[in-house]
């Protein structure tokens, strides 16, 4: 915030709850960030809800951002979406870049026609050829044609492309896919949670169960029948939440932002075997 009005910053690309925390900051109303005119969103899903708190914080953008889609392994490079088409299409990264190709394909490499689910490959000018010195790494990741397994689910809806969840996150309760983002836009609906992650705990009749860690205001009371409630109200009953901790403490992440997810569902799976 100081170096914003300091040095009249008129672009800002958040990673990650980077937005969140700028615009939770107690001192956030002291700085001047009108100078900003420009701010994107990527590194991990950025709810509609959470897009109009980041416009609505910085003025300078006229209600107007801007959301991506890309990997290490591309150099960043993928999807855009911004302005007016954010706007009508706020749960989409948006649109393939020039010189970069991205399809949907099945579990068998084969591409699936538009509109159905399945896993994001991509290839183009910027995406990597291989691993540095990991040969099977790279085996695993590049199939026929250079392109890359991304390992997210997504869809394409006409030329926007919308990601579900990555494959290693989606949760299959009882023989149902369970999106923790989802779960996750749901959850931060609600007025009194500053940010929540959704995962999947083992189940010995289900397969799987939904956990959740939230982060509430210091000494805060909220129970988990007004969570299981609120979100009752919103979302189908398979994909309600059945274990929750609730904390005040910040949810754990990598240097890039992204929430530590296997870090959450390892600690909660032993919270619960110690019951």
């Amino acid at each position: 915030l100081r170096l914003i009005e300091q040095e009249q910053v008129t672009t800002w690309a958040s990673l990650g709850n980077m937005a969140t925390r700028v615009l939770d900051h107690p001192d956030f109303d002291n700085y001047n960030v009108s100078s900003v005119t420009r701010i994107g969103s990527g590194g991990a899903p950025t709810s509609e809800q959470q897009q109009k708190r980041m416009t609505a914080g910085f003025t300078g953008t006229g209600g107007s951002m801007a959301l991506g889609y890309g990997l290490t392994e591309s150099a960043g490079v993928g999807t855009h979406n911004w302005g007016d088409l954010l706007t009508a299409q706020p749960h989409s990264v948006g649109r393939v870049f020039p010189a970069i190709e991205i399809t949907i394909r099945d579990d068998d490499n084969n591409e699936i026609p538009g509109g159905a689910e399945g896993e994001i490959c991509i290839r183009g000018t910027c995406v990597m050829l291989e691993y540095w010195k990991k040969p099977r790494a790279t085996a695993e990741t590049m199939v026929a044609g250079r392109w890359l397994k991304t390992g997210d689910i997504g869809r394409f809806d006409g030329e926007f492309l919308t990601i579900n969840t990555r494959a290693r996150d989606l949760i299959l309760r009882n023989a149902e896919n369970i999106y923790p983002v989802e779960v996750e836009h749901c959850l931060q609906l609600h007025p009194s949670i500053l940010d929540a992650a959704v995962y999947g705990l083992p189940h010995a009749e289900w397969g799987q169960e939904i956990g959740a860690t939230i982060v509430v205001p210091h000494r805060f009371k909220l129970n988990e029948a007004e969570l299981i409630e609120f979100c009752s109200a919103r979302l189908a009953t398979f994909k309600v939440p059945t274990r929750w901790i609730i904390q005040a403490e910040p949810l754990p992440r990598n240097a890039a932002q992204k929430v530590l997810k296997k870090v959450l569902a390892t600690s909660h799976t032993e919270a619960i075997a110690q019951k």
